[in-house]
């Protein structure tokens, strides 16, 4: 069977990448051709790990360029976001009026079949005629790159998060070390509403770690529970 990827690699903090290579692998070794449009991405220029780091040049050269692949194809993947993606949508769209199977990413290497019931059952994202404030996603990209920053000098190769970690020691689950973590932040800022001066720490900073410390505890808050 001949597969096409469909999944947002756009209008994100961090190219979607490398889920589009996990897929392709995973469907590849179970003997199917893949069409995985951030390999075609990749050799018209994105880089392999980050993919875009901007919406591309000529962005609707590469939309017209997918759906003349898609339309050779058997079925589609849906991998995570496809909901939330117009351009992938679009896709969908194409592939369900061609009378494609779909198949959608669940969770690891879970993938299930979707039936006519379960795609009248979506709620497709509207695109917002409200004015949206751009400065929101760039201090999102602006997070994402203060923390990888100092991930590179507090995790090690294995697990990212291996200093928030260090509380398991103290008998301490890790989600609730992150939120410690996170409470020092809340009190610097406290006092500088309280009209005290921050040293060696910046009120925007502040807010950045607080936010990143929130996402982390998120995360190990789903492990702790097995997701």
């Amino acid at each position: 069977m001949k597969l096409f990827l469909v999944g947002p690699k756009f209008d994100r903090p961090q190219s979607n990448f490398a889920l589009f290579a996990d897929s392709a692998k995973y469907w590849r070794n179970l003997n199917h051709t893949v069409i995985s449009t951030a390999e075609l991405d990749i050799e018209a220029g994105a880089h392999p790990i980050e993919g875009w780091s901007v919406t591309p040049p000529n962005q609707s050269d590469l939309f017209r360029r997918d759906i003349a692949e898609l339309v050779k194809c058997d079925a589609v993947i849906l991998l995570d976001g496809w909901q939330e993606d117009e351009t992938c949508q679009l896709l969908m769209d194409i592939a369900d009026h061609s009378d494609m199977t779909a198949f959608e990413h669940l969770y690891n290497n879970k993938y299930r079949e979707l039936d006519d019931d379960d795609l009248e059952e979506y709620e497709f994202y509207e695109p917002n005629e409200l004015k949206l404030d751009t400065r929101f996603s760039e201090i999102l990209r602006k997070m994402e790159e203060l923390h990888y920053k100092k991930q590179a000098d507090y995790g090690v190769q294995n697990d990212p998060f291996a200093n928030v970690r260090a509380s398991h020691d103290f008998g301490i689950p890790g989600w609730v070390g992150c939120m410690v973590r996170a409470n020092d932040k809340m009190k610097r800022l406290q006092k500088f509403a309280q009209g005290d001066n921050l040293v060696n720490e910046s009120v925007e900073d502040s807010f950045l770690d607080l936010a990143v410390y929130s996402i982390i505890g998120l995360i190990l808050f789903e492990e702790n529970n097995g997701k």
